[in-house]
């Protein structure tokens, strides 16, 4: 295992800034060019946070990046829109927010520069959204959720009961005293609980449909999270929810960091998730090489 400092010291032969187009914004992008020969393979690293940059804390993302190149990767961190060099207006953070249109956009530009076998590592809500982007995308390879929350957005959840409760609970009413909202949310419902209010399933199906459709696609999940992140409960719940489902086998679960991973705050934090992703990616990028043969 490379050391922080070995980790640190690594430079790639090229990092580019660029500016990638999306909507009215150009989204500010380092893509670092692998020093060794190229592998074909690109990995699009997106952060979770509003105070957070392309480079991460202590340049982690950075690292990470020079280090993939390393072996043979390109890699494109960035900024979305309204944040540190990128312009336009920030949509902010929360659970119910999704930037996956955004990471669209740096992998399409990725692939216009020859790039077409893509994996996507997504910190925290960069997680989610990495997932989400699959509803945009084909040919992705593999995602990493680093320390993502995987539950439903709370208000989101309360508000689908609250007019399921009102629409008095009964798929079969008549359609013509039902609005196009509350039809909208019995169907939403009928994914997550089968219209059974009472029986709360607290992770978002969103999760579950779109890792099934990685898995379709031979594609491959990493859920990363230390021993006592604040989501990692909702990694372990899910991992039990899918146990045995073959459709689900491509799903792997790390949670045996002793450090908090989230938000990358300590040292051994940051060099745990170097060293478990950066061995987790060059697996999946060899395993498919070969299958593609």
């Amino acid at each position: 295992m490379e050391s922080h400092k070995q980790i640190s010291q690594r430079k790639a032969a090229v990092e580019l800034p660029l500016y990638v187009r999306f909507e009215e914004a150009d989204m500010f992008a380092i893509l670092t060019v692998p020093e060794e020969p190229a592998k074909g393979v690109g990995v699009v690293i997106a952060h979770g946070r509003s105070d957070q940059q392309s480079c991460h804390r202590n340049q982690v993302s950075a690292r990470f990046a020079r280090a993939l190149a390393g072996r043979g990767f390109h890699v494109v961190r960035f900024d979305y829109p309204g944040l540190s060099d990128s312009s336009g207006v920030s949509r902010g953070f929360a659970l119910g927010i999704s930037h996956d249109r955004e990471i669209v956009s740096i992998v399409n530009d990725l692939r216009r520069r020859g790039i077409e076998r893509i994996f996507l590592v997504g910190y925290c809500i960069g997680g989610r959204s990495a997932l989400a982007a699959l509803d945009h995308l084909t040919g992705i390879e593999g995602v990493v959720m680093v320390t993502s929350p995987l539950r439903a957005p709370a208000r989101e959840a309360a508000f689908l009961r609250a007019i399921y409760s009102r629409s008095g609970g009964a798929a079969e009413q008549d359609g013509a005293r039902r609005s196009t909202l509350r039809k909208l949310s019995l169907r939403l419902l009928s994914v997550g609980s089968k219209l059974n209010p009472s029986v709360e399933d607290p992770i978002d199906p969103m999760i579950r449909r779109r890792l099934a459709k990685l898995m379709d696609s031979n594609g491959a999940a990493l859920l990363l999270y230390g021993d006592t992140d604040t989501y990692s409960d909702e990694a372990r719940e899910f991992m039990a929810r899918i146990a045995g489902d073959q459709k689900f086998n491509g799903v792997s679960l790390n949670d045996k960091t002793p450090e908090p991973m989230h938000g990358f705050l300590s040292v051994p934090a940051q060099e745990a998730f170097l060293h478990i992703t950066l061995e987790w990616l060059s697996a999946k990028a060899a395993a498919a090489s070969v299958d593609n043969r």
